[in-house]
């Protein structure tokens, strides 16, 4: 268990060394909310489908 932490934080350094991967948060778009805040996890998901269906 050890050895995958280090691991993990191996990856995460080099990760962060790199570019692009330092700067995606930065670069990616904000998502755009929507006018109305929805309650209840059915109607967010079914408005969701609806919007891929298209």
């Amino acid at each position: 268990m050890l050895v995958a932490g280090a691991v993990t934080v191996l990856i995460g350094l080099v990760a962060f060394r790199y570019r692009p991967v330092r700067r995606l948060e930065d670069d990616l778009p904000d998502a755009i909310p929507d006018g109305v805040v929805v309650a209840g996890e059915d109607l967010i998901q079914r408005q969701a489908d609806s919007r891929l269906a298209g």
